[in-house]
């Protein structure tokens, strides 16, 4: 009986040996998910979340939509189920856990096409006109904040079929009164980012943790559209959920002032806007700007996470105007193909890198004391 080494082994079978052993897992495709609107969710006077079933028409044939995702790794902290917000809020040190989940595939047009659609179906109710039917992949049934001029947080609450994956969409402020409609409701108590940021952390907990309670296996996305994208991207860095922002004012100074816990990674927070909208581009300030003749301070410009900007001002020509800021605006950008070469492709992602707010701030503790101009308008 004879003993053979690998080396004697001819080169070819070698190379086929080695194939066969170090063979790579196939990769499996991410699933895409379907999604219904379950509820409608709003924030009542006395600041406390509030939730109502939706149920659709009979008589509507909704248009099928695919929604597709992509791995991605979160960190969740592992103090909030027995902290609160303020104790959250005190620690200079916070201990999370990296987990792999299921986020939506941001690099997709069709994906993100639908996420746009959901949040403007937060500025509206299911019978009405402009409502996007988003298919029967997502029951959609909690509004909150519906009432006739009700003031506060809304929105709707999306999940699939199976309850694995919940969608919550935040509304923003109105800015229709500003473009030639109508005078705004004090949607997130106020249009003032400075009042966001007094409620935001009572809203986290409240809002999120309802929701996880009523969906405890679920995974949790956030989408939101203006400065209700801001508001999805701080209560997604708290908790670590998925978040889609569209076109919402840079919210990173206003999760340092908050002092909201800071992830090893904020990869799982995507902003989408373009060019030609001066708030997301942080150039909508000054006390002449647009932005400030219509009562809304917007002083900021360094987001979180990622960013997908389209270049609508070189590519397609279109001039810098707050009008370029409806929800709408967005939708109509992801109707139509930005690439002809590349079909559903969307602009690479990329972090804003040496992004500053406030250059000249000064952090401390300056109880009576005059600071920067800036830190008066965020």
């Amino acid at each position: 009986m004879f003993a053979y080494s690998a080396l004697s082994l001819p080169n070819a079978l070698q190379y086929l040996l080695a194939s066969l052993l170090w063979q790579k897992t196939p990769l499996v495709e991410s699933p895409s998910l379907r999604f219904e609107l379950r509820h409608e969710h709003g924030l009542s006077q006395s600041a406390r979340p509030v939730f109502s079933d939706v149920r659709s028409p009979v008589e509507l044939a909704p248009q099928e939509y695919t929604l597709n995702t992509r791995p991605l790794q979160i960190y969740k902290p592992t103090l909030h189920a027995n902290l609160s917000s303020d104790q959250i809020r005190g620690l200079s040190f916070v201990p999370w856990n990296a987990l792999d989940t299921e986020g939506p595939d941001v690099r997709d047009r069709e994906t993100l096409l639908m996420l746009a659609k959901m949040a403007n179906n937060a500025y509206q109710e299911p019978a009405d006109k402009e409502w996007y039917h988003i298919g029967s992949d997502w029951n959609s049934s909690y509004p909150f904040g519906w009432e006739p001029n009700a003031d506060g947080l809304r929105g709707h609450i999306f999940a699939t079929p199976d309850n694995s994956t919940v969608v919550i969409t935040v509304k923003g402020t109105d800015t229709g009164w500003l473009t030639g409609g109508g005078g705004p409701t004090l949607d997130l108590l106020g249009p003032q980012y400075a009042i966001v940021m007094k409620v935001v952390t009572s809203v986290i907990k409240n809002l999120y943790y309802n929701v996880s309670y009523m969906y405890p296996s679920a995974d949790i996305w956030l989408v939101g559209h203006s400065l209700g994208g801001s508001l999805a991207s701080l209560i997604g860095v708290t908790f670590g959920a998925p978040v889609v922002a569209f076109e919402a004012p840079a919210e990173k100074l206003a999760a340092q002032r908050l002092h909201l816990p800071s992830p090893p990674s904020t990869q799982h927070v995507t902003h989408v806007y373009h060019t030609a909208d001066p708030i997301p581009m942080g150039v909508c300030n000054g006390v002449s700007s647009a932005c400030a003749i219509g009562g809304y301070a917007m002083e900021t410009r360094c987001h979180l996470g990622n960013i997908i900007r389209y270049d609508t001002v070189s590519k397609l020509g279109w001039g810098v105007s707050v009008r370029n800021h409806g929800i709408r605006v967005i939708v109509d950008m992801l109707s139509a193909e930005w690439d002809s070469d590349n079909p559903g492709a969307v602009p690479d992602l990329f972090e804003e890198e040496d992004c500053v707010d406030c250059f000249n701030w000064e952090f401390g503790h300056f109880r009576n004391a005059s600071v920067a101009a800036c830190a008066d308008n965020v």
